[in-house]
């Protein structure tokens, strides 16, 4: 059978593989020299293969004929060109199909053209390998920086300064005054915001003056640790030197009037003339020309509260969207002018003295009781209850056109004026008021809720982005709780300085810094902001309860018939 020839000619094919393999090449190699003959003839002499059955399409015949070994055939082919010599044995090909090859005992193949077997080993390419891997590895030493050796040098262990290891790294929660402020020009602290902290809380704990002698001690002798070589330690040095004007382009770009304030311009001049000239100076000395020398001592907002015949009341001299527009600008620009050190130690509330240590926030202060004692004038000032109606409804929009623009101090100071005695007793006023104001009034009166900590309000402008102008009440606030609540040194001996406390002020300080930066683009109107700044006509909180008594009697408001003209009065106005 077809099976049985098969297995036969395979169990052949195997065995005279396995022949093969057993001989090496090398000793191919040495027998083929040592006998020349041998090279000609086959390792294993090679069995005439017999021919297949037949499958019933042929006879037995034609089918040995097409399958023996012995019959000599010549192809002319050029695709397919071999010669089968049967005096010899051997093959010789230059090109086998893949049908021929299947037909060729593996000894009948050249020795230069065999592969070597899976299972060989090159000893050569092994003993390459293992010199490799033996090989000594070369390691290439990199120099250390100067900023990482600083970094791994610094003593945390030091007793004038206290840290907490935080996942962000080590975090400074006191020390001296000397240490704190040694350590603004020491390079091992790599951070930034220690400087952009310090800069805007030593003035709780130190003065200008005696941050500038260390910042012209540590530029022209600058400490370098020992153990250095000469390269090293000018590297270091001048590391430190620039850390030191670092500190001081930091601090022209973001708190030039400290200078001023304190009375230290001459001695910054004298710092920056003996600093060394290159690019730096440069940009140091141009922010010194236009930042630090560019103040005075004017202020331009002078409002007097001053009732004549001629005063007329701005309120209805433009559309609300005006107003609110004029007074956003109005609010900003005092905002704008708040310097940090002004809210140290509740400076706000001194006082008579209170304009000459904060002027800034004590004129936004004043501007804010301006505007809420002026909305509350305008109302109780109105005889008839259809104009108070109508200046009530007034106020109303000019505040939500402040909600919408972002001006939350303007918006603040008008809803709270609203909420004066004098304004919420009148029972007639507020029954007239159309719904759709009384829904506007319960939405701005929600947000600015003093009972939730302003926890509304907070949640609002943390979505938002300037211009925007804050009420400055909530930040006054902070401050003092801050304040109060934290004690300034952690021994007894006053020593070690609590710069945690001052850490949480900073962000509050950062916080009002931050929209300090950007200003509305409204044009200005100048002719409504004089009569906003000169016209703003206002009351006591006396007079404007007695204005209220006498415009809404306690005794009118429970008449039936005031009762019907209210309701009729509501009906006329819902339209307007």
């Amino acid at each position: 059978s077809i099976h049985k020839v098969i297995s036969a000619e395979s169990g052949k094919f195997f065995r005279n593989l396995e022949l093969v393999e057993s001989l090496s090449p090398r000793k191919r190699i040495t027998a083929s020299k040592s006998d020349p003959k041998d090279i000609n003839e086959p390792l294993v002499k090679a069995q005439p293969r017999q021919s297949m059955p037949s499958l019933g399409m042929e006879s037995d015949e034609e089918s040995s004929e097409s399958y023996s070994p012995k019959f000599n055939r010549k192809r002319s082919n050029s695709s397919s060109k071999y010669t089968r010599s049967s005096e010899n044995g051997r093959i010789r090909s230059n090109h086998i199909t893949d049908s021929d090859r299947k037909f060729i005992s593996t000894s009948d193949i050249p020795i230069r053209t065999r592969r070597r077997s899976i299972g060989a080993v090159d000893h050569e390419s092994t003993i390459r390998a293992k010199t490799r891997v033996n090989k000594p590895l070369q390691y290439k030493r990199h120099r250390e920086s100067v900023s990482k050796y600083a970094v791994r040098s610094f003593n945390y262990n030091d007793p004038d300064l206290s840290f907490q290891m935080s996942p962000a790294g080590p975090v400074v929660m006191g020390g001296t005054k000397e240490k704190l402020i040694s350590l603004l020009s020491d390079i091992s602290v790599i951070e930034t915001r220690y400087i952009r902290e310090f800069l805007g809380v030593y003035p709780y704990f130190a003065t200008c003056s005696e941050v500038l002698q260390t910042l012209h001690c540590v530029y022209h002798q600058p400490k370098v640790p020992e153990g250095l070589s000469t390269k090293d330690h000018q590297a270091f040095a001048k590391k430190i030197q620039r850390r030191v004007l670092f500190v001081l382009t930091r601090w022209l770009q973001n708190y030039p009037r400290q200078f001023y304030d304190a009375g230290c311009i001459k001695e910054l001049q004298e710092l920056l003339e003996s600093i060394d000239d290159g690019p730096e100076k440069t940009v140091i000395v141009e922010l010194f020309q236009t930042r630090a020398l560019s103040y005075g001592e004017t202020f331009d907002f002078l409002t007097p509260r001053i009732v004549t015949e001629e005063t007329k009341s701005p309120l209805f001299l433009r559309k609300p969207t005006v107003l609110a527009q004029q007074l956003c600008i109005l609010d900003q620009k005092q905002f704008f002018q708040i310097e940090v050190h002004e809210l140290k130690d509740q400076s706000w509330n001194s006082g008579d003295n209170s304009f000459g240590v904060a002027p800034n926030t004590t004129r936004c202060i004043e501007y804010f009781n301006r505007v809420s004692y002026w909305c509350a004038t305008e109302i109780v000032s109105q005889k008839s209850l259809k104009m108070r109606v109508k200046v009530l409804k007034r106020i109303l929009v000019i505040a939500q056109k402040c909600m919408e623009y972002k001006n939350y101090n303007t918006l603040f100071a008008i809803i709270s004026s609203l909420s004066f005695s004098s304004i919420s007793r009148l029972k007639m006023t507020w029954r007239a008021l159309p719904s759709k104001y009384e829904d506007m009034y319960k939405e701005m009166k929600e947000l600015c809720c003093v009972e939730k900590h302003y926890l509304p309000y907070k949640k609002l402008i943390s979505t938002q982005t300037p211009p925007l102008v804050p009420y400055l009440g909530v930040f006054l606030r902070d401050l003092t709780f801050i304040e109060v609540g934290n004690s300034n040194h952690l021994d007894e001996d006053k020593k070690m300085i609590n710069y945690d406390k001052y850490r949480m002020l900073a962000v509050v300080l950062a916080d009002l810094r931050k929209y300090q930066q950007i200003p509305y683009d409204f044009e200005v109107q100048h002719d409504v902001q004089t009569s906003l700044r000169i016209s703003m006509l206002t009351l006591d909180e006396d007079q404007l309860f007695n204005l209220s008594r006498i415009v809404e009697p306690p005794t009118i408001a429970r008449s039936k018939r005031n009762s019907t003209f209210i309701t009729r009065l509501k009906r006329s106005l819902e339209g307007e």
